[in-house]
């Protein structure tokens, strides 16, 4: 299987992705905001699910090639002039617990936010809403999966594994105003 990373500028800042798939029909393993965690959830995906080379045993090839339609529909989203890049997520690592949550909060619609607890029982843990926070902590492909939209029952922000202050612009992109 062939990796391929790259980054792009945003009004965000630098993003960062690893993909599969081809340009047309791709799949997005990691989008974040940075390098060392593009690099970190690579080497978890090795480690998880074999080693590097170009044999044709299930092991993956690394290579950089940047992906225009990936790069397209986030600056699109961004700007306000789409609300879902229906773009594909390919979950590589995470337990099926973390898979529920992040299928979850990917049902948030665009300009709703959603708790931590209902997170929590719609992947079928209620009263997880603590471990919801550390799952959605572990979301290799923010924006896609917004977890950005997920806060606190009290309506405060909660955390964002990216940082406050992203989080909060996320939401505003979208018309939600929270209090931090």
């Amino acid at each position: 299987m062939i990796l391929n990373k790259a980054r792009f500028s945003t009004i965000i800042g630098y993003l960062y992705y690893l993909w599969t798939g081809t340009g047309n029909d791709p799949e997005v393993i990691f989008l974040g905001t940075g390098s060392k965690s593009l690099d970190k959830h690579l080497k978890q995906i090795i480690a998880a699910r074999g080693r590097t080379n170009k044999g044709a045993d299930g092991s993956f090839t690394i290579s950089e090639k940047k992906c225009p339609l990936i790069e397209e529909k986030i600056i699109a989203y961004l700007k306000g002039a789409i609300k879902d890049t229906d773009l594909k997520p390919l979950f590589m690592i995470g337990s099926v617990f973390e898979e529920k949550v992040w299928d979850a909060a990917s049902k948030i619609p665009f300009g709703k936010t959603s708790s931590y607890g209902l997170i929590a029982a719609a992947a079928g843990s209620p009263g997880a809403g603590r471990a919801v926070g550390n799952a959605l902590g572990k979301n290799p492909v923010m924006i896609i999966v917004p977890c950005h939209r997920v806060i606190k029952n009290d309506g405060n922000f909660g955390g964002f594994s990216a940082g406050p202050d992203l989080k909060k612009k996320l939401l505003g992109l979208e018309g939600i105003s929270l209090l931090i």
